[in-house]
């Protein structure tokens, strides 16, 4: 309220340090004059007295602004702290709705990756995209551990795809090494095996930790294919 005053009244507080501004020139001129123009007259005006009346309006002038400049600026404050919250929310908000979007993303990816894979007609070219597949669902899953989607919804709708795409690939690994350059499988290798390293401990700290101890095995497994037969430290 104190701070919509001070706005919506910018021009009276200027007219009224104007004013003060005014005056004290003008009792100056007064003094000076009266010391050096009218030495020997006769004055019964009590100037000190004057004076001192006068330092004490300009002092209760400038302790109420800076009372008033004190209670805008916390009133400033405390918006600004408001604004900082809600904006602190809507940068939270963004954040989960960015991670939710990976989620679908990968998740939507992994599954059309491993319906590729099966083939509707059983072709052997394929299953290169197990390779796919694996990293787009293990993204996916993730993804879901930092809070794109349920956890255990969505480990119960990939994790047997995860394993079913890491044995195929331990039982052929040519199907993608014959379709692409090595630089690039070397770079999917590492992908799947970052979303590995990132899962394991989550799934260890889990509550459910129980629940998911044969997939950590199959993720051991997969560690275990890479350092093999690519040389990835597990």
């Amino acid at each position: 309220m104190s701070c919509n005053f001070i706005q919506n009244n910018r021009t009276i507080i200027n007219f009224m340090l104007f004013i003060v501004n005014f005056i004290s020139i003008a009792l100056c001129i007064v003094v000076l004059s009266q010391m050096f123009c009218v030495k020997d007259a006769e004055c019964d005006v009590d100037f000190s007295g004057v004076l001192g009346a006068f330092i004490g309006v300009c002092t209760t002038f400038v302790v109420g602004f800076q009372i008033w400049n004190h209670i805008y600026f916390t009133n400033k404050l405390d918006r600004l702290d408001v604004e900082k919250q809600e904006m602190s929310k809507k940068i939270d908000e963004l954040d989960k709705a960015r991670i939710e979007c990976k989620y679908y993303n990968a998740y939507t990816i992994g599954r059309m990756r491993y319906q590729m894979a099966e083939g509707y007609v059983k072709k052997e070219d394929d299953q290169k995209y197990y390779w796919n597949a694996l990293r787009a669902l293990t993204n996916a899953l993730w993804y879901a551990a930092e809070g794109g989607h349920d956890f255990d919804d969505t480990y119960n709708s990939l994790h047997e795809k995860i394993e079913s795409a890491i044995n195929y690939i331990i039982k052929d690994k040519n199907h993608l090494e014959s379709s692409t350059n090595k630089s690039s499988l070397y770079e999917m290798v590492s992908q799947i095996n970052d979303n590995i390293d990132k899962l394991k401990p989550y799934i260890k700290e889990h509550p459910k930790s129980y629940k998911y101890n044969k997939f950590g095995m199959v993720l051991d497994k997969w560690k275990e294919f890479t350092k093999r037969e690519y040389s990835v430290a597990s």
